[in-house]
């Protein structure tokens, strides 16, 4: 019995071992920070929280503060392990692999989830149901983020195997990243965002035009 429960345990270590459990931890902060955003945004939207109210003013800084780095780091982490599992698999099966988990949730959302917001829409303002209103009504939601990881991708496995497709993994990792280097990638993305925003308001929050 206790040869049995030593291999269960063992098993159980080794399919352990593989996982970063601190990409577990980030990636469930972040979900909720989603989560937490969109109800705030919800709050201040439909004045739940009353505006000029200590509410709204510290649910505007949250937004503000949130905004500007939670989906980046999304991305971050979705694409940290992308360079490995391209060079491990190759494109051909890579992009297979991708366009499965990524493409299909998008048609399914895209065309069947989605129609779920416009029930309101068939219910009360009895709108008819045809190909008309069912393609009017179709919306990307919370999937975008998926299209835009799918596009960025593409554009990485173009980038590689066809601008940098005699410089092998070894030699990317080589490269030496050192506090300067990130200060001034921080530094100057940092600037490329607040010149977009002057552009692309959001949500008429700090930092962008209402124009």
């Amino acid at each position: 019995m206790n040869t049995i429960n030593n291999i269960h345990i063992e098993k159980s270590s080794s399919q352990k071992a593989g996982r970063l459990f601190f990409i577990d931890n980030l990636r469930s902060t972040l979900t909720i920070l989603v989560v937490l955003h969109h109800l705030v945004f919800f709050s201040i939207a439909t004045n739940v929280f009353k505006p000029e109210s200590i509410e709204a003013t510290i649910g505007n800084l949250f937004l503000s503060i949130n905004q500007s780095f939670f989906m980046g780091l999304f991305f971050l982490i979705s694409g940290y392990f992308v360079p490995s599992s391209l060079e491990r698999k190759g494109a051909k099966r890579f992009l297979r692999d991708r366009f499965i988990r990524l493409f299909i949730p998008i048609i399914f959302y895209d065309f069947i989830l989605s129609q779920t917001q416009a029930i309101d829409a068939y219910i009360f303002n009895r709108e008819p149901l045809t190909w008309k209103t069912y393609f009017s009504h179709i919306t990307y939601g919370p999937v975008w983020f998926v299209g835009v990881l799918l596009i960025f991708i593409c554009l990485y496995v173009f980038w590689v195997k066809v601008i940098r497709k005699h410089t092998k993994l070894t030699d990317r990792q080589n490269i030496s990243l050192t506090y300067t280097k990130i200060i001034i990638f921080v530094i100057l993305l940092a600037a490329a965002n607040f010149i977009v925003r002057l552009w692309v308001p959001a949500f008429g929050l700090p930092g962008g035009s209402t124009r």
